[in-house]
């Protein structure tokens, strides 16, 4: 898989035209005419003002452009501060595995240069170029992935860039619209590549750069359509656009009388025939001004790597960045393309042809942070287990008195907590009170009978279970499966008729209220640091907590009530009937939650 993507980068490129035929950089121009203004503006810029390394026009040969195609890992980028709304594309761009950006190794931009990212889609007739790319740790699927202005171009498209030019006034991106290419024109279709050296013909124009400062202040000719702020050159020097073509054979001579041209290497004279034939754009503000691909991905080669550390060692060398550095300003004539010059900003960009496809890209396994370490992979016959990060604490060991997990240890309540009720089982055996067990409450006999909620709105009752407090009475015993009912005593109170299953509203009735008994204990209210049990424990009644009522057996005996003795509660039936209400009864008892 490795080796098929290496070759597919490999294949990259070379021999295809960029464009139709008719557009300007394919164009000889070898017979043009000079602009009027030439003489002045190479005077200008001879006087010191020339090309950024020394005056010397050397070659930067490390941008790197691939071909790619639908089996490509595409992503979406974040926009950075460099990308300018409204004269950018937020495409998805195509990011090949084994791909870099312009002067780097990888797709992290470490150099602080432009960092261009250059792809060309022959199956969509598409380029793709990004300014300032930039992906975290370096490869094609790290995390982030951030880029500066970007351009989408579809090579069907003429842009206004065909010869004869019909409409200097709606052509490329539009006026004032820049690119990943500060003039706002394609970077690819005017690199040169060591398979174009090695098969002795460039058939399209060059692409070159000036300081900032040796540029004429934010204007720009056909066929550019943007400047930058930071240029800050006199009406003397070259705008963004400016159209250089080399001088003749014998003008070079002349000029240059210590080179022997004839023995330049070959690649060096292929480069001077496609200066003299279609000359060069100024595209960018930079200082090496001659700009190529890199040979890295290349079948051609610019010089033997394997045999000499420096391209300039080998005599049998395709080309070095430093063979042309005799050429000076004064070696070329400029072009008039037609057009006025402009000023940056006095139309404003309106894109011509706004991005329109989708943003979203397949997903691609993205890589982890430079920072996070990558996971264990386990087999997937057998997976080995994962080795913990050195920082990670170790498991923890349970004590020999920790009951094993998933049984949880009983708790032990605090002293003054009640302990929780326990359950009752299927055939719940009859409890023996202690002999200092107090004797049941007698409600006194002041207080009112409980009320019997009318039938036509009871409210439905959901009980809450209530942890006990140290001083209150025992909950009552759940009553078996048949219960008996009780007899109750002459003077015990009604009981209370159970809820039906869905009870009607209660109405209650308007001049009644309830005093409740000023013997009745308050709600129990749950000690807040006392967790509920896993386990329930059985309670140990203290020596002045009534007993718990007495379950009844399976089959139980009715019971004859105390003189004294309250009525028991009546159990709910399976299907409870409808409660009844007295006529004297008082408001209906708004039951706790």
């Amino acid at each position: 898989m490795r080796l098929l993507a290496l070759l597919s980068l490999l294949a990259t490129c070379c021999g295809k035209r960029y464009f139709a035929d008719t557009a300007l950089w394919h164009q000889d121009r070898s017979g043009s005419a000079k602009h009027p203004d030439s003489d002045r503006v190479i005077a200008w810029m001879e006087a010191g003002n020339g090309f950024g390394t020394a005056n010397q026009f050397r070659a930067d040969l490390s941008f790197h452009l691939f071909e790619v195609n639908g089996s490509t890992p595409w992503r979406a980028f974040t926009k950075t501060s460099e990308f300018y709304d409204g004269e950018c594309d937020h495409a998805v761009m195509p990011v090949p595995e084994f791909g870099r950006i312009e002067g780097e190794a990888d797709y992290h931009c470490a150099g602080g240069g432009d960092c261009h990212l250059l792809a060309v889609d022959y199956s969509k007739n598409k380029i793709y170029e990004m300014w300032r790319a930039e992906i975290g740790n370096g490869r094609y699927n790290g995390n982030p992935f951030h880029g500066g202005c970007t351009s989408v171009w579809d090579m069907s498209e003429a842009y206004g860039w065909d010869v004869p030019v019909s409409d200097f006034s709606n052509y490329g991106r539009g006026l004032d619209c820049t690119s990943a290419d500060a003039a706002g024109i394609p970077i690819t279709p005017m690199l040169f590549t060591a398979d174009e050296l090695a098969s002795g013909v460039i058939d399209h124009a060059l692409r070159f750069v000036l300081p900032n400062k040796n540029l004429r202040a934010r204007k720009y000719v056909y066929p550019a359509t943007h400047s930058t702020n930071p240029t800050r050159g006199p009406d003397s020097a070259p705008p963004y656009g400016a159209h250089l073509r080399l001088k003749s054979m014998a003008d070079l001579q002349a000029r240059n009388p210590s080179v022997d041209f004839g023995k330049l290497p070959s690649g060096a004279q292929v480069i001077i025939t496609a200066l003299q034939t279609y000359g060069m754009f100024m595209a960018d503000g930079g200082n090496v001004p001659l700009i190529g691909l890199s040979d890295h991905y290349t079948t051609a080669k610019y010089w033997d790597r394997a045999n000499y550390a420096y391209g300039d060692e080998d005599p049998n060398r395709l080309f070095h960045e430093h063979d042309l550095k005799f050429l000076s300003p004064g070696d070329f004539d400029m072009l008039d393309n037609g057009g006025p010059v402009r000023s940056l900003g006095d139309v404003g960009c309106s894109l011509r042809f706004p991005w329109s496809e989708p943003t979203n890209a397949p997903p691609v396994p993205l890589s982890p942070s430079p920072d996070t370490p990558a996971p264990a992979t386990p087999s997937p016959a057998t997976p080995a287990p994962l080795t913990p990060s050195p920082n990670t604490p170790a498991p923890v060991t349970p004590s020999p008195d920790t009951p094993a997990p998933n049984t949880p240890a009983p708790l032990t309540p605090s002293p003054n907590t009640p302990a929780p009720v326990t359950p009752f089982p299927a055939t719940p055996a009859p409890l023996t009170p202690s002999p200092d067990t107090l004797s049941p409450v007698t409600p006194s006999p002041d207080t009112p009978a409980p009320a019997t909620p009318s039938p036509a709105t009871p409210a439905p009752l959901t009980l809450a279970p209530v942890t006990p407090s140290p001083d209150t009475p025992a909950p009552a015993t759940p009553f078996p499966s048949t219960p008996t009912p009780l007899t109750p005593s002459p003077n015990t109170p009604a009981p209370v008729t159970p809820f039906p299953a869905t009870p009607a509203p209660l109405t209650a009735s308007p001049d009644t209220r309830v005093t409740p008994s000023p013997n009745t204990h308050a709600p129990v209210t749950p000690s807040p640091d006392t967790p509920a049990p896993a386990t329930p424990v059985p309670l140990t009644p203290s020596p002045n907590t009534p007993a718990p009522t007495t379950p009844f057996p399976s089959t139980p005996t009715p019971l004859t009530p105390s003189p004294n003795t309250p009525a028991p509660v009546t159990p709910f039936p399976a299907t409870p009937a409808p409660l009844t209400a007295s006529p004297d009864t008082r408001a209906p008892v708004t039951p706790s939650p």
